[in-house]
């Protein structure tokens, strides 16, 4: 972890699958780097995988996407949303397990209350893709939209009852109250966030100062929502760890996020270890690595705090190329 923080009863169980990642450390190369100021690297890169581009990849991917989180429903509602050609959504899975940088590994509960930009950087740094714009609402104020536009039309696969009233099966148009009844009660919550994320999508909504959280640009992050218009949900891959663990399938989600996005796939996993003693020292190095086609796995503190300067190993002369472009 990258954060100071006293001990933590439930670390054991949270970090089972640190651990395990750790364990895979061990069967792929290795560069080893520590940086100034007392932070230690190690970045691994799959012998399967293609070499590192020489030139930098860009800040985003080629379709410019948007992270759209709602808070206030019973698990994290989360979607990162892209226009291009063919518009697409990726709803996020409330009971997924990722590393956060500066965090280290935990659920997607603790990821959704994070600050807007801290949370675009655990999203992108899960995706091996920068998100280029985010907007954070609550039900509440979605709601408020919902009524401002005059309802929400859904299209509901099974007859969802909500207090005395019975809607759906099929098309039927909500109210704010009832949209916001849909994703707070029930156990399909993903399924009734995708159902609702699809008629939002259908004629994105204006969003005002007033309707937001957070946002980092509200023009900007209007102009991606806009672009997302008609959008195809996609599915995220995962996969069952130790049958309690739902974590990204990486291969899958690489081979999604190349095709969907148009981002390269990330080649370059990183391990970050802080030896300075500042805080959110992980965060901070995921801003600047994962637009360049870094992803961090593992988080933590060193032994001491006291490391001065930047040493940068690279176990092999084939690694070199990529301890470089990650001094640089």
């Amino acid at each position: 972890m990258s954060r100071s923080a006293p001990p933590d009863p439930s670390r054991t169980a949270r970090y089972e699958e640190g651990s395990r990642r750790r364990q895979w450390l061990a069967f792929v190369v290795v560069i080893a780097l520590v940086l100034g100021g007392g932070i230690a690297l190690l970045i691994a890169r799959s012998g399967r995988e293609a070499p590192t581009p020489t030139v930098a990849a860009q800040p985003s991917g080629e379709v410019p996407t948007v992270l759209l989180s709602v808070r206030g429903a019973k698990v994290p509602l989360l979607a990162v949303l892209g226009g291009g050609e063919t518009p697409a959504a990726l709803p996020i899975p409330p009971g997924l397990s990722v590393e956060a940088p500066g965090l280290g590994q935990v659920d997607m509960a603790a990821v959704a209350q994070l600050p807007g930009d801290g949370l675009r950087i655990a999203i992108s740094n899960t995706l091996g893709m920068w998100v280029d714009g985010y907007a954070v609402t609550d039900l509440g104020r979605l709601a408020a939209v919902v009524d401002r536009l005059g309802g929400l039309r859904v299209d509901l696969p099974s007859a969802v009852t909500l207090g005395t009233v019975v809607l759906g099966p099929g098309d039927v148009t909500v109210s704010g109250a009832q949209m916001r009844g849909l994703l707070t009660s029930g156990t399909d919550e993903l399924l009734r966030w995708e159902v609702v994320l699809t008629a939002l999508l259908a004629s994105p909504p204006t969003f005002g100062e007033a309707d937001l959280l957070e946002v980092d640009d509200l023009a900007t992050a209007q102009d991606l929502l806009d672009a997302a218009r008609g959008a195809d949900l996609e599915s995220f891959p995962t996969h069952l760890v130790a049958a309690t663990t739902r974590v990204p399938s990486f291969t899958d989600l690489d081979s999604l996020i190349r095709a969907t996005y148009g981002a390269p796939t990330p080649i370059v996993r990183v391990s970050v270890e802080n030896d300075s003693g500042i805080p959110a020292v992980s965060e901070d190095v995921a801003r600047i690595l994962v637009p360049l086609g870094f992803r961090i796995v593992l988080s933590q503190n060193g032994d001491s705090f006291n490391k001065q300067r930047t040493d940068i190993i690279a176990i092999g002369g084939q690694n070199l190329d990529a301890a470089n472009r990650a001094r640089d």
